[in-house]
């Protein structure tokens, strides 16, 4: 592997693996779907999914409020909010929502 390719420490040293030892915040891409009108689905960005879902139970999220409950089908993590965010938007394209009703959610055809 070439240095271009591996991770840099805070030092400037590089990992034994090529990874870098410091820890990232993660932000997360979600897709939620409601739980008794499977037809509606949500796809959000958070730093604390664990919370975020929370809010959208309890109903504090008025885009999600009218269709709780919601039950979490699919997140993925990102080291970088930009990439997060660039996915989010993908989702929410014509394209995007394509892929995740084949690939995610019940109602899309399973």
């Amino acid at each position: 592997m070439s240095s271009k390719h591996k991770a840099r420490l805070p030092s400037g040293g590089l990992a034994e693996d090529g990874f870098s030892l410091t820890k990232t915040a993660m932000v997360y891409a979600y897709l939620i779907e409601s739980v008794y009108q499977r037809q509606q689905h949500y796809v959000g960005i958070t730093s604390d999914l664990k919370q975020r879902l929370i809010e959208h139970y309890e109903g504090k999220s008025p885009h999600t409020r009218k269709f709780k409950p919601w039950h979490l089908v699919t997140y993925t993590g990102f080291a970088d909010e930009q990439t997060a965010q660039a996915f989010e938007k993908y989702l929410k394209s014509g394209s995007g929502k394509t892929f995740l009703k084949r690939h995610f959610l019940r109602w899309g055809g399973r």
